[in-house]
């Protein structure tokens, strides 16, 4: 029986402890990393199931019209700019490994500069073009004018959520994950409390500015903790 023989049969309490531990480590720390982005994909039903639960409770089928084309509305906006998230993090990966400075942050200019492009791109698509896509959707006249009272609210959501969604991106990169669910949760406290204070009085409207008050506030929360990512991103000095 040769080496290679003898050693495949070594038993797992005969191998080394940090051989044996290895894959563990790397179990937990994959789920560390998994858990977080997990919580934050799950607002977005939370966010459909309040404005149906909210808007139901108003006067008229037409406020459920209004709901659902917003929903669709966010749901094309938040899977369309999926993108942005899946590019952003593998150019800040591979400068964050690298322990480059100045990469991470060319990295993260070229792609607020796509973000910002593709964001301006949608809304000019849905300012635009919005009185035939909401016809497209929908032959009910009552549902039809609903939805035009609330196409700016449309227009506005890409610009409104292109900077979360790019950072979303940079701090998936960076292994950043559990600062990105505490932002995740703190916006949408943001949401819950501006629904339950606006839709009563300002009813669909309400809603849609409590959508946008949330994406606004996944950048801000995002943003402020940008400068510790990039410190983190520095080259350890030598000595």
């Amino acid at each position: 029986m040769n080496a290679r023989s003898t050693a495949l049969q070594t038993a797992p309490q005969d191998r080394p402890k940090e051989e044996t531990a290895l894959p563990v480590y790397w179990h937990k720390r994959v789920l560390m990393l998994a858990f977080p982005i997990v919580f934050a994909n799950l607002t977005q039903p939370i966010l459909g199931a309040v404005d149906t639960a909210v808007a139901g409770h108003l006067d008229g089928p037409q406020y459920l019209g209004g709901v659902a084309f917003g929903g669709l509305v966010f749901s094309f906006v938040f899977w369309g700019f999926g993108f942005l998230r899946m590019g952003t993090t593998g150019l800040i990966a591979q400068a964050f490994g690298a322990r480059d400075r100045h990469a991470f942050r060319q990295a993260v200019k070229i792609t607020l500069l796509w973000s910002a492009t593709g964001a301006g791109g949608f809304s000019i698509v849905y300012w635009v073009g919005g009185e035939w896509i909401i016809g497209r959707l929908t032959d009910q006249a009552v549902v039809h004018a609903a939805a035009m009272r609330y196409l700016p609210w449309a227009a506005m959501l890409p610009l409104a959520l292109v900077a979360g969604f790019q950072l979303d991106g940079v701090f998936i990169g960076a292994t950043r994950t559990h600062e990105l669910m505490k932002a995740m949760a703190v916006s949408l406290a943001v949401f819950l409390l501006a629904a339950w204070a606006l839709a009563g009085s300002l009813g669909n409207h309400g809603l849609w500015l409590a959508l946008t008050l949330f994406m606004v506030a996944r950048g801000i929360t995002l943003a402020v903790q940008l400068p510790a990512i990039e410190c983190a991103s520095c080259a350890p000095e030598a000595g």
